[in-house]
């Protein structure tokens, strides 16, 4: 995966950063401020209906993946996206 496309998403929790959250903690925290999650687990779901959405998993010789790498990476989207329109295309 490209360093672009890595997101952080973990601190480092020091005794500095967990004294600081407790303290926050404590004082409470104003309803606009607090961030919840959706209730849904994973990605948006794909295709219609219920569950999560179907993959198909396929093998692929070195040559062909650094070439899917570096068109995702040249276009700045991910690879799945790449195979979803090829195979639309393949199969229109």
């Amino acid at each position: 995966m490209s360093e672009s496309k890595k997101r952080r998403t973990s601190v480092k929790v020091t005794d500095e950063v967990a004294e600081r959250l407790a303290d926050d903690a404590e004082a409470g925290y104003p309803p606009r401020q607090i961030h919840v999650r959706p209730t849904g687990r994973g990605r948006p779901r794909l295709a219609q209906g219920e569950g999560p959405s179907p993959t198909v998993n396929a093998r692929l010789d070195d040559e062909l993946a650094d070439l899917l790498e570096q068109r995702a990476d040249r276009e700045g989207v991910h690879k799945s996206d790449i195979v979803r329109e090829a195979l639309r295309a393949y199969l229109a």
